[in-house]
């Protein structure tokens, strides 16, 4: 679900600054210019929410949009659904290990860093992020999109 909270911006005299109302209790950030500033609010906003969610705490009512606001859009996380995996034992390991010097378990890091690498690629092209990452071309190796992947396994199972 999407929600919409109302923030401030306000030129100062190097830079902008969005401020938010005081029951979202986020800080006020800054930016080089508008955008930076903004783009900087949603992620402060973002990690408010997921905050307030995760400690079961009330989200505030989105407030009513005036005249030199900006409307900051917010996911806010739903509830958990089990998943399979199949990872490389040694990707495997690593990850336990990296979640235990964490403090996360291994579905909450596995979740925090999908969460952080589709924040960090949400504007960039696919196939950027695939030559990035030296990825091949396919979504998948045999070339198979997940919707595909899903309905030949659940084929599977009714035959």
């Amino acid at each position: 679900m999407i929600r919409r909270y109302v923030a401030t911006l306000r030129r100062r005299a190097r830079d902008y600054e969005v401020s938010f109302p005081e029951e979202l209790k986020v800080k006020a950030v800054v930016g080089r210019d508008p955008a930076d500033a903004a783009r900087r609010a949603e992620s402060a906003l973002r990690l408010e929410v997921v905050r307030r969610v995760r400690k079961k705490e009330p989200l505030p009512e989105p407030g009513e949009l005036e005249a030199g606001a900006l409307l900051l859009p917010v996911e806010v996380p739903a509830k958990a659904v089990r998943v399979n995996l199949t990872l490389d034992a040694n990707v495997l390991a690593a990850l336990d290990e990296a979640a235990e010097r964490c403090g996360f378990s291994r579905s909450g890091f596995v979740a925090e860093a999908v969460g952080i690498f589709i924040a960090a690629t949400r504007h960039v092209q696919p196939a950027r992020v695939r030559a990035v990452l030296d990825l091949p071309e396919a979504s998948a190796a045999d070339g198979r999109s997940v919707g595909e992947r899903k309905r030949k396994g659940r084929a599977k199972r009714k035959g």
